[in-house]
């Protein structure tokens, strides 16, 4: 009879043929590049994890935006796992669903707690990370981050806002960042019950941003710099800069313009997650049998 360590030895002799890149096989100073899918707009890194990230760009459509991607820790660039990067190149949309990478705990690798996410077009040179969530544990003052697999079958969509006109100004760049705790708890669909659709304007919804918040959405902070992950803070990230970075809308826009919805984002499971997981468990019970 074949044991599951067995079954494993033939996984691992198959996944080599295949040329399958095992995770557990690349060491820290070699970070798995990311793979796009063109077919299915899918992006992974190596052996699936349990969380897939969708992202409907609609002005990503443009052809010279950019994206870029990266999971993190605790708010910092995780070391196994390469940035993505891409210019378009066509003049239609490219939605991409960003597959979380799986870490094994029972090797002690560093879990994926967050990612980071940015898109400028050609009028904006300013290519940093905007948009950031983070699944936390605790409460106010005492964050912890957790691994982002640990929301479960949890869903939620998020609203990405930008300036309606493209500038080049750095100060016009909106920087969100998310407490998924509180958003998943309070408002998985957003603001207005979900009631909203990328291309509308702030305003015209009745909303507005005072003081980084808009009323009645939890666990959602807007500034007009990055965050850093700050465990003693109110919601887990904290703008460089302090609160005089928090955006106000009705100043951003005298200044700039219209705020718009431009893209909706949303944090769903991935598919085929309990192969991956079976597959991975038999990985690992084989280097455990190894060392024994």
């Amino acid at each position: 009879m074949r044991t599951p360590c067995d079954i494993c030895s033939s996984v691992a002799s198959w996944s080599a043929a295949l040329g399958v890149v095992l995770l557990s096989s690349v060491s820290s100073a070699d970070p798995v590049p990311p793979a796009l899918n063109p077919d299915s707009g899918n992006v992974t890194w190596g052996i699936s994890g349990a969380i897939k990230v969708d992202v409907d760009l609609e002005r990503f459509g443009r052809r010279g935006s950019k994206i870029r991607f990266r999971w993190t820790n605790a708010g910092e660039p995780h070391p196994r796992f390469g940035e993505y990067f891409e210019e378009n190149e066509t003049d239609t949309a490219q939605p991409r669903h960003f597959i979380e990478p799986y870490t094994n705990p029972n090797l002690q690798e560093l879990p994926v707690t967050d990612y980071q996410m940015g898109r400028y077009y050609p009028s904006n040179p300013n290519a940093d990370y905007r948009s950031q969530v983070i699944n936390l544990s605790g409460s106010a003052a005492a964050w912890i981050p957790r691994p982002l697999e640990d929301i479960g079958t949890a869903q939620c969509r998020f609203a990405w806002l930008e300036g309606v006109t493209d500038t080049s100004d750095p100060a016009a760049t909106i920087y969100s960042a998310v407490n998924l705790q509180l958003y998943i708890a309070s408002n998985p669909d957003g603001f207005l019950d979900g009631l909203w659709q990328p291309g509308q304007l702030l305003g015209d919804l009745g909303l507005e941003i005072v003081n980084g918040r808009i009323d009645g959405l939890d666990g959602v902070v807007f500034a007009s710099t990055p965050f850093v992950f700050d465990p003693t803070s109110e919601m887990g990230w904290a703008p460089i800069g302090g609160p005089s970075s928090l955006i106000n809308s009705a100043g951003w826009e005298a200044e700039f313009g219209s705020i718009v919805i431009d893209a909706t984002t949303m944090l769903v499971p991935a598919p085929g997650t309990a192969g991956t997981l079976l597959l991975v468990s038999l990985m690992a019970c084989r280097r455990r049998r190894a060392r024994d």
